[in-house]
């Protein structure tokens, strides 16, 4: 079996089991462990602070966006992909959270992993997303964002540094989620 496969069966597996995780416990206890540098706690808003990684993609009007589209932005960058059963759930509260800050100046990207276009368009078709949907066309760059599964939501400062980071399903529409985001502005 090929890497590109492998990383696809290990991110259903992840996803599936942030699925049993929320399915067990009534409160979000659970830790994530990141590589040895870093544990999080998921379902909070954990602080974090690592620069956003060198990418280009594109959105779905073709438009290139790279690093240079975050400066001087807050924005809110949500990872995740139409097979997600917990994107799934996840994706309607963060389109409110989108209609609460969109006039506040925070920016809001959804990065769609590894579907392909018409996967993409069944999705919105169930799932309307009023934000912008970039495309990653490879798996690799969730370990360049340092994502390990899906969902993954960054808040992303203006100075283009990734300093918070939610794993796993949230209301992004609740205040105790959108007021630490807006307090950055």
């Amino acid at each position: 079996m090929n890497s590109g496969k492998l990383r696809i069966l290990g991110l259903l597996f992840l996803c599936m089991s942030g699925l049993l995780v929320s399915a067990f416990t009534t409160a979000p206890l659970a830790t994530y462990v990141v590589g040895e540098a870093r544990a999080l706690e998921i379902g909070k808003l954990n602080p974090v602070d690592r620069p956003v990684p060198a990418f280009s993609m594109n959105d779905l009007d073709s438009a290139l966006w790279n690093p240079a589209n975050l400066k001087g932005n807050i924005t809110i960058v949500n990872f995740w992909a139409s097979w997600c059963a917990p994107c799934r759930e996840e994706m309607p509260s963060l389109n409110r959270a989108w209609e609460k800050v969109r006039d506040d100046g925070v920016q809001m990207l959804a990065i769609n992993i590894g579907d392909n276009d018409a996967n993409i368009q069944r999705f919105l078709a169930e799932v309307p997303i009023d934000f912008t949907v970039l495309r990653a066309t490879d798996a690799k760059e969730l370990s360049n964002w340092g994502v390990r599964g899906l969902p993954t939501t960054l808040v992303v400062d203006r100075d283009a540094n990734i300093v918070m980071e939610l794993v796993g399903p949230a209301e992004w529409d609740e205040d105790e989620l959108l007021q630490p985001v807006l307090d950055l502005l």
